[in-house]
């Protein structure tokens, strides 16, 4: 059955009917929409949702004629001459032509080689592999290759023989690669690059995922040489291998552009487990997550020789190597790292966040390094400037604390700051502790240009005000455009000691607020029907007034999960809001599922 329609008829069944709204005189049943909410995990692999096609739409340029009117000075031997005003007529942009594979050519190769400067080649779905689906060169043009569906059903599988994509050609970012899951990429022998290789090339890279590629010498997944500058944009990235940089490797003034990205599981052999940069190469990363990458000097990044790194509101965490667990500079290296959380990393030998010598520095501002093993920053502290930032156990600069962050469960991850505006028992010491204010510290993300007072660090999703917050800000939700219901829990299955709770989330994007709202919370135990606030199986609510825009309501306070033997799956939570004389539903309702036990 369809899960909308089975939430609705739950909702009839165990709600409407009882209260009386459902009689022999055949009254109208209340009507609903359910939706079901998966909880994401920040070291889960994160739903990638193509962004919406864009249209832009034409204004034609007006030509303004001035208000009142002219009077030339006439004589006896001049006329005057009008000069008619001239309305440009717009030029419509061309609708790009579209080459279908395999309808119109039966591999991708054939597709790009037969396509023209602004065309699109759209692969539908499947798994395309072998010769022409693999190896695949654009010889410059200025195309975009599609997926007709997105990342998950349309895939290239290089079958440990070859790479994906060549960018040898001066490729510019007007040639694009966008929604395909790349798998098996293999550079072989002392190649570069296991599934992308890019020299001189810079294209532009969008929603698609590398799996499982590998180099034996630089780049697991994409190599960047000798000038090049892709746009790598909401890609995600997960158990690719090389010898220097899992996923990414640039060299000799490469500056590729990484933005709203996630790396987990890479493995670099020697240096870099997601990313390694060298020689005078520039890389910008940009709203990015480095969860559990692997290196043998630096975890999840790696510069030096007169490479540099601009770091702006990213998450490090439970990243591994022997030296700088996160970070590692080395000769003239530098970076600036703004509004990031470095935490759970691990140095066997120094370093556990970062880790400079010879030479290199870094400056580092409105950032959270905690709890990072052994110690948080190894290195020469006159080459580190640190302002503005949290860093446990203390370090010189200007209004740093080293007082725990308060890390706190939320939406879409575990490092929201503790607040009690959002329903936590205490503030966070880096709340309104960063430098400057939130609306002047911007950067682009995959939705385009964003500052960070449209972004949270709190797990209600409200938006950072006034002096920024310190570390990561998560995307604030900007779904509120039904009126309804959202249940969160922070996890989908529980084990002994994991944090838990329950909150309900409202949206009311309507004119006005609503006042003494019933809000029905019932949890569902194979069949068995437990009413909040009591969970007794008597009908029960909540009255609520329910505010303009997003707003939040606890129904189980934090608690730790307790041990219990056994195992259980499919409980369920079904929420959902009537109006004021209970004759109807009010917007949508939700419903969620959970479970413990090995």
């Amino acid at each position: 059955m369809n899960v909308k329609l089975l939430s609705l008829c739950i909702f009839v069944m165990v709600i409407i009917s009882p209260m009386g709204w459902v009689t022999s005189a055949g009254n109208t049943l209340p009507t609903g929409t359910a939706t079901v909410t998966p909880t994401p995990e920040m070291t889960a692999t994160p739903t990638l949702t193509p962004s919406p096609t864009f249209t832009p739409a034409m204004t034609p340029t007006e030509t303004a004629t001035p208000d009142g009117t002219f009077t030339p000075t006439m004589t006896a031997t001049a006329t005057p001459t009008m000069t008619p005003t001239i309305t440009p007529t717009p030029t419509e942009t061309p609708v790009p032509n579209i080459i279908n594979v395999p309808g119109d050519y039966g591999t991708i190769q054939a597709g790009i080689d037969a396509a023209e400067p602004g065309d699109i080649v759209r692969v539908a779905d499947g798994v395309y592999s072998g010769t022409g689906n693999k190896d695949l060169d654009f010889e410059g043009k200025a195309i975009t290759l599609e997926s007709e569906n997105g990342w998950e059903t349309t895939g290239i599988d290089c079958g440990n023989d070859g790479r994906a994509f060549y960018f040898n050609s001066y490729e510019t970012p007007d040639t694009v690669v966008k929604g395909f899951t790349i798998i098996n990429g293999d550079a072989g022998g002392e190649g570069s690059g296991g599934a992308v290789f890019c020299e001189e090339g810079s294209p532009t890279i969008r929603e698609c995922v590398f799996l499982e590629n590998q180099s034996e010498s630089k780049g697991g997944a994409i190599a960047c040489h000798n000038g090049s500058s892709p746009e790598i944009i909401y890609c995600y990235f997960e158990d690719n291998m090389g010898s220097s940089g899992g996923a990414i490797y640039c060299h000799n003034f490469a500056s590729a552009i990484v933005t709203s990205c996630f790396f987990t599981g890479n493995i670099a052999t020697s240096n870099g487990g997601a990313i390694y940069c060298h020689n005078e190469a520039a890389t910008t990363i940009t709203d990015c997550f480095f969860v559990e990458n692997l290196g043998l000097v630096g975890g999840a990044l790696y510069c030096h020789s007169n490479a540099t790194s601009e770091i702006t509101n990213c998450i490090f965490a439970d990243n591994i190597a022997d030296k700088g667990g996160a970070f590692y500079y080395h000769t003239n290296a530098m970076s600036h790292i703004t509004n990031c959380t470095i935490t759970g990393n691990t140095a066997i030998t120094d370093g556990g966040a970062l880790s400079l010598n010879s030479d290199s520095a870094s400056e580092i501002t409105s950032s959270i390094i905690w709890d990072n093993e052994p110690d948080q920053i190894s290195g020469d502290e006159a080459s580190i400037i640190v302002n503005y930032s949290c860093i446990e156990g203390g370090f010189e600069g200007e209004s740093n604390i080293s007082l725990d962050p308060a890390f706190v469960m939320g939406p879409l991850g575990k490092y929201y700051l503790s607040q009690s505006a959002a329903g936590h028992g205490q503030n966070s010491p880096c709340v309104d502790a960063g430098h400057d204010l939130a609306e002047l510290i911007c950067f682009e993300s995959k939705d385009g240009d964003e500052c960070l007072d449209q972004r949270t660090t709190r797990s209600d999703a409200y938006p950072d005000e006034e002096i920024v917050d310190m570390g990561f800000h998560y995307p604030a939700s900007t779904e509120c455009e039904e009126l309804g219901v959202r249940i969160y829990m922070p996890l989908t299955h529980y084990t002994y000691g994991d944090e838990c709770y329950v909150d309900i989330y409202f949206c009311n994007p309507d004119a006005t607020a609503y006042a003494d709202t019933p809000v029905f919370m019932i949890l569902d135990v194979y069949g068995a029907l437990f009413f909040a606030p009591t969970f007794t199986a008597d009908i029960d609510f909540y009255t609520e007034d329910i505010a303009l825009g997003e707003s939040s309501m606890e129904i189980i306070p934090h608690f730790s999960w307790p041990r219990i033997d056994g195992s259980a799956s499919n409980i369920f939570w079904y929420a959902g809001m009537t109006n004021a004389t209970m004759t109807e539903l009010m917007g949508e309702f939700d419903m969620f599922g959970f479970g413990w036990g090995q």
